[in-house]
Protein backbone atom coordinates (compact mmCIF):
# COMPACT_ATOMS: atom_id res chain seq x y z
CA UNK A 1 0.00 0.00 0.00
CA UNK A 2 1.33 3.22 -1.01
CA UNK A 3 2.78 5.27 2.47
CA UNK A 4 0.14 8.07 1.73
CA UNK A 5 -3.08 6.31 1.81
CA UNK A 6 -1.72 4.37 5.09
CA UNK A 7 -3.21 7.48 7.49
CA UNK A 8 -6.61 7.77 5.51
CA UNK A 9 -6.54 3.72 5.99
CA UNK A 10 -6.38 3.88 9.59
CA UNK A 11 -9.23 6.64 9.82
CA UNK A 12 -11.11 4.48 7.72
CA UNK A 13 -10.38 1.40 9.46
CA UNK A 14 -11.21 3.12 12.99
CA UNK A 15 -12.12 6.76 13.53
CA UNK A 16 -11.54 7.02 16.70
CA UNK A 17 -8.01 5.32 16.52
CA UNK A 18 -4.87 7.09 17.66
CA UNK A 19 -6.44 10.33 18.40
CA UNK A 20 -3.81 13.44 18.31
CA UNK A 21 -3.29 15.16 21.38
CA UNK A 22 -3.26 18.82 22.19
CA UNK A 23 0.39 20.09 22.31
CA UNK A 24 1.54 22.73 24.00
CA UNK A 25 2.76 25.67 21.47
CA UNK A 26 5.48 27.48 23.08
CA UNK A 27 5.63 31.20 22.53
CA UNK A 28 8.42 33.19 20.84
CA UNK A 29 9.84 34.56 24.19
CA UNK A 30 9.61 30.88 25.40
CA UNK A 31 10.99 29.21 22.12
CA UNK A 32 13.82 31.79 21.97
CA UNK A 33 15.43 32.75 25.66
CA UNK A 34 16.32 29.18 26.72
CA UNK A 35 20.23 29.80 27.63
CA UNK A 36 22.28 27.76 26.14
CA UNK A 37 23.70 26.35 29.79
CA UNK A 38 20.30 25.31 30.23
CA UNK A 39 19.95 23.00 26.76
CA UNK A 40 23.21 21.45 27.83
CA UNK A 41 22.34 20.18 31.37
CA UNK A 42 18.85 18.85 29.63
CA UNK A 43 20.17 17.13 26.51
CA UNK A 44 18.92 13.82 27.73
CA UNK A 45 15.61 15.66 28.40
CA UNK A 46 12.65 16.21 26.51
CA UNK A 47 13.26 16.61 22.69
CA UNK A 48 12.61 20.43 22.55
CA UNK A 49 15.56 20.75 24.79
CA UNK A 50 17.66 18.74 22.85
CA UNK A 51 17.03 20.13 19.66
CA UNK A 52 17.90 23.80 20.89
CA UNK A 53 21.02 22.36 22.19
CA UNK A 54 22.20 20.63 18.60
CA UNK A 55 20.73 23.57 17.08
CA UNK A 56 23.44 26.13 19.06
CA UNK A 57 26.28 23.28 18.55
CA UNK A 58 25.92 23.54 15.22
CA UNK A 59 25.29 27.25 14.52
CA UNK A 60 28.30 27.73 17.04
CA UNK A 61 30.35 25.32 14.74
CA UNK A 62 29.41 25.60 11.09
CA UNK A 63 31.20 23.59 8.07
CA UNK A 64 30.83 24.50 4.86
CA UNK A 65 30.54 22.20 1.64
CA UNK A 66 32.58 19.00 1.99
CA UNK A 67 33.83 19.83 4.80
CA UNK A 68 31.45 18.54 7.05
CA UNK A 69 33.36 15.99 9.13
CA UNK A 70 33.35 17.77 12.22
CA UNK A 71 29.53 17.61 11.81
CA UNK A 72 29.19 13.91 10.69
CA UNK A 73 31.13 12.94 13.79
CA UNK A 74 28.81 14.71 16.21
CA UNK A 75 25.58 14.32 14.74
CA UNK A 76 26.82 10.03 14.32
CA UNK A 77 27.56 9.96 17.92
CA UNK A 78 24.62 11.95 18.69
CA UNK A 79 22.37 9.45 17.16
CA UNK A 80 24.24 6.84 18.43
CA UNK A 81 23.61 7.94 22.00
CA UNK A 82 19.89 7.97 21.26
CA UNK A 83 19.79 4.19 20.21
CA UNK A 84 19.22 4.60 16.83
CA UNK A 85 21.52 2.48 13.93
CA UNK A 86 23.82 5.10 12.31
CA UNK A 87 26.11 5.14 9.42
CA UNK A 88 28.54 7.57 8.28
CA UNK A 89 28.22 8.99 4.77
CA UNK A 90 31.21 8.56 1.72
CA UNK A 91 34.65 10.00 2.77
CA UNK A 92 33.24 10.60 6.52
CA UNK A 93 30.56 13.20 5.06
CA UNK A 94 26.94 12.89 6.03
CA UNK A 95 24.88 10.56 8.38
CA UNK A 96 22.49 8.03 8.26
CA UNK A 97 20.79 6.75 10.92
CA UNK A 98 17.45 3.71 11.29
CA UNK A 99 14.80 3.11 13.64
CA UNK A 100 13.35 -0.08 13.33
CA UNK A 101 9.24 -0.90 15.39
CA UNK A 102 9.07 -3.88 16.77
CA UNK A 103 7.42 -5.41 14.07
CA UNK A 104 8.43 -7.38 10.52
CA UNK A 105 10.13 -5.76 7.79
CA UNK A 106 8.09 -7.01 4.88
CA UNK A 107 5.04 -5.56 7.03
CA UNK A 108 6.16 -1.80 7.57
CA UNK A 109 7.39 1.23 5.46
CA UNK A 110 10.20 2.60 5.61
CA UNK A 111 9.71 6.51 5.97
CA UNK A 112 12.67 8.96 5.63
CA UNK A 113 13.41 12.54 7.07
CA UNK A 114 15.99 14.43 5.58
CA UNK A 115 18.14 17.19 6.49
CA UNK A 116 21.29 19.32 5.04
CA UNK A 117 23.73 20.30 7.63
CA UNK A 118 26.51 22.66 5.27
CA UNK A 119 26.71 25.87 6.13
CA UNK A 120 27.48 28.91 3.97
CA UNK A 121 30.52 31.71 3.16
CA UNK A 122 28.98 34.47 5.43
CA UNK A 123 29.90 36.18 8.57
CA UNK A 124 27.95 35.81 11.45
CA UNK A 125 27.42 39.36 13.49
CA UNK A 126 25.31 37.89 16.07
CA UNK A 127 26.28 38.53 19.17
CA UNK A 128 24.46 35.50 21.13
CA UNK A 129 26.66 33.06 22.87
CA UNK A 130 26.02 30.29 20.45
CA UNK A 131 27.29 32.67 17.44
CA UNK A 132 29.67 31.45 14.81
CA UNK A 133 32.86 30.64 16.42
CA UNK A 134 34.30 30.86 12.70
CA UNK A 135 35.23 33.91 10.38
CA UNK A 136 33.20 33.76 7.52
CA UNK A 137 31.25 30.68 8.12
CA UNK A 138 27.84 30.63 9.47
CA UNK A 139 24.29 28.41 8.94
CA UNK A 140 22.60 31.46 7.59
CA UNK A 141 20.27 28.99 5.12
CA UNK A 142 18.96 27.48 8.42
CA UNK A 143 20.36 23.67 8.03
CA UNK A 144 21.32 24.16 11.61
CA UNK A 145 17.20 24.04 12.59
CA UNK A 146 16.84 21.37 10.04
CA UNK A 147 19.06 19.04 11.10
CA UNK A 148 17.45 19.67 14.54
CA UNK A 149 14.38 19.04 13.89
CA UNK A 150 15.33 15.89 11.98
CA UNK A 151 16.84 14.84 15.03
CA UNK A 152 13.18 16.48 17.45
CA UNK A 153 11.53 14.25 14.57
CA UNK A 154 13.30 11.32 15.41
CA UNK A 155 12.85 11.35 18.75
CA UNK A 156 9.08 12.03 19.00
CA UNK A 157 8.56 9.00 16.67
CA UNK A 158 11.18 6.64 18.67
CA UNK A 159 8.75 7.31 21.45
CA UNK A 160 5.68 7.03 20.15
CA UNK A 161 6.81 3.59 18.79
CA UNK A 162 8.37 2.75 21.84
CA UNK A 163 4.19 3.80 23.32
CA UNK A 164 2.73 1.67 20.88
CA UNK A 165 0.63 5.44 19.49
CA UNK A 166 2.14 5.55 16.07
CA UNK A 167 -1.28 5.04 13.62
CA UNK A 168 0.70 2.05 11.52
CA UNK A 169 3.88 0.00 11.79
CA UNK A 170 6.95 2.09 10.32
CA UNK A 171 10.59 1.93 10.14
CA UNK A 172 11.89 5.68 9.58
CA UNK A 173 15.80 6.43 8.92
CA UNK A 174 17.07 9.99 9.06
CA UNK A 175 19.27 11.22 6.17
CA UNK A 176 21.90 13.95 6.76
CA UNK A 177 22.91 15.38 3.51
CA UNK A 178 26.65 16.58 3.63
CA UNK A 179 27.10 18.97 0.61
CA UNK A 180 23.37 20.29 -0.42
CA UNK A 181 24.69 24.05 -1.01
CA UNK A 182 27.26 22.59 -3.78
CA UNK A 183 25.48 20.34 -5.46
CA UNK A 184 27.07 17.43 -5.43
CA UNK A 185 25.99 15.11 -1.90
CA UNK A 186 22.89 13.93 -3.41
CA UNK A 187 24.19 11.11 -5.48
CA UNK A 188 27.06 10.43 -3.20
CA UNK A 189 23.97 9.91 -0.12
CA UNK A 190 22.07 7.67 -2.72
CA UNK A 191 24.94 5.72 -3.88
CA UNK A 192 25.71 5.03 -0.11
CA UNK A 193 22.08 3.56 0.03
CA UNK A 194 20.18 6.15 1.44
CA UNK A 195 17.35 6.03 0.26
CA UNK A 196 17.48 2.38 -0.41
CA UNK A 197 14.48 0.87 0.50
CA UNK A 198 12.32 3.72 1.62
CA UNK A 199 8.62 4.24 0.75
CA UNK A 200 8.41 7.84 1.05
CA UNK A 201 10.50 10.40 1.95
CA UNK A 202 9.85 13.98 3.59
CA UNK A 203 12.13 16.96 4.03
CA UNK A 204 11.44 21.05 4.75
CA UNK A 205 12.79 24.69 5.04
CA UNK A 206 13.00 27.21 6.95
CA UNK A 207 10.12 30.06 6.56
CA UNK A 208 10.99 33.18 9.09
CA UNK A 209 8.04 34.79 7.12
CA UNK A 210 5.98 32.90 8.93
CA UNK A 211 4.50 32.87 12.61
CA UNK A 212 6.14 30.35 15.29
CA UNK A 213 3.97 27.47 15.49
CA UNK A 214 3.07 27.65 11.87
CA UNK A 215 4.35 25.31 8.95
CA UNK A 216 3.26 25.43 5.06
CA UNK A 217 2.81 21.90 3.08
CA UNK A 218 2.21 21.43 -0.44
CA UNK A 219 2.85 17.66 -2.24
CA UNK A 220 5.57 18.03 -4.85
CA UNK A 221 8.33 20.57 -5.31
CA UNK A 222 8.51 23.96 -3.10
CA UNK A 223 11.70 25.44 -2.76
CA UNK A 224 13.70 23.00 -4.54
CA UNK A 225 16.73 23.84 -6.92
CA UNK A 226 20.55 23.55 -7.25
CA UNK A 227 22.19 24.70 -9.78
CA UNK A 228 25.59 26.53 -10.59
CA UNK A 229 26.61 29.02 -12.79
CA UNK A 230 29.83 31.16 -13.75
CA UNK A 231 29.76 34.74 -13.80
Amino acid sequence: MPVRSLALQSRVDNPQLHRPRRAKLLTRSEATYVSLAECDSTSRGPPFFRMVAVRRHLHAHPELSGQKHDTSLYLYRKLAECGFSVRIGPESRGVIADHHDRCEKHSAALLAIRADIDALRIQDQKTVDYHSQFHDVMHACGHDAHTAICLGTLLAMRDLARDDALPWPVHFRAILQPAEETCVSAQEMITAGAIEGIDGILALHMDPTRQVGRIGVREGVLTVNCDAMKV
